[in-house]
């Protein structure tokens, strides 16, 4: 068990809690990462900022100081250059995150890494890629993901919080529920092409979901099978 300072000890709760936040964050090499709390009973919240590198003790002390009987938790999945939780600030991505919320989480291609039930009945999904793309495009590549399965068309932020396993759900409609985590596999996966329909697109400012080309030498071939099936903006952008 953790000890912090003169003999106080962590509860099994904190522990975990506090390792599933070290665990996310052990990719990230620099920057500031962010987690939230909220206390029972009002609406006032409080970003709490970390340093990557420096960061491991001061987790273990925020939640020996903040109660999960008394306050919501949150995090923020991606790292960002300045101490500040802004999208300008948003450093490459090597992951995907959606609030799926009651939609099918069995159902996403390629399957979340990490899921999380905040709520009875309601889901929240993290994916671990290979690769590490410019967050303007992982964020395109969440939203895709949120929009072609059926889940919350707000929930892919870059600067996004999600709920911190361990902890509890306080909002008044439900009975105090605990937030689970109902799958944590850190092994890596290869990032699927997702569709991006008319809607996605003319509702991003980044127009183009990654994809890793691997061109075929028949390329003009199967294009022009293909050419009358495909939107005007993909026909021109090939």
């Amino acid at each position: 068990m953790q000890r912090m300072g003169k003999g106080a000890q962590l509860a099994r709760w904190q522990q975990k809690a506090a390792q599933f936040i070290i665990d996310i964050m052990a990719d990230h090499d620099d920057g500031y990462f962010f987690l939230a709390t909220r206390e029972v009973g009002t609406k006032s919240w409080k970003e709490h900022t970390f340093q990557i590198g420096q960061h491991e003790q001061a987790i273990l002390e925020h939640f020996a100081k903040y109660s999960r009987d008394t306050h919501d938790h949150y995090y923020c999945s991606n790292a960002f250059r300045e101490p500040e939780r802004k999208a300008e600030h948003a450093l490459p991505s090597s992951r995907a995150w959606v609030d799926i919320d009651n939609a099918d989480h069995s159902a996403f291609d390629p399957p979340p890494n990490i899921l999380i039930e905040p709520s009875p009945g309601r889901y929240q999904g993290l994916w671990l890629f290979n690769d590490v793309i410019d967050r303007r495009e992982a964020e395109l590549y969440s939203k895709a993901l949120a929009y072609n399965f059926g889940a919350d068309k707000n929930g892919w932020s870059v600067t996004k919080y999600l709920r911190v396993p361990f902890t509890f759900n306080h909002k008044e409609e439900y009975e105090r529920p605990r937030v689970k985590l109902l799958k944590f596999d850190l092994t890596r996966q290869n990032r699927k092409a997702i569709p991006v329909t008319e809607e996605i697109w003319h509702a991003s400012s980044a127009p183009i979901v990654h994809v890793d080309l691997k061109l075929s030498k028949q390329w003009r071939k199967i294009y022009a099978k293909y050419r009358e099936k495909l939107h005007k903006r993909v026909r021109f952008l090939i």
